[in-house]
């Protein structure tokens, strides 16, 4: 997923597009973005930004969302 320097994995390849979008449609530069990181294995869903305890899935009108899941704001 992560690749390396000479071939990036999908998702530095993911953000790189983001972020080259923002720039192209940003009029004063102004944007936040805020990232999370989980990782689905066995049917266990855990918050990779902060490790230790399984996440929960729930319903709501946003549809489908992780409890208590990691959000890090991008510095670039």
């Amino acid at each position: 997923m992560l690749g390396t320097m000479e071939n990036p994995g999908v998702m530095v390849l993911a953000i790189k597009d983001l972020f080259t979008k923002i720039r192209q449609r940003s009029c004063d530069g102004n944007h936040v973005v805020l990232l999370s990181y989980l990782e689905v294995y066995n049917e266990t869903i855990r918050d990779l930004l902060s490790p230790g305890r399984p996440l929960v899935l729930r319903g709501d009108k946003q549809g489908i969302v992780a409890t208590a899941l990691t959000q890090s704001r991008s510095h670039r």
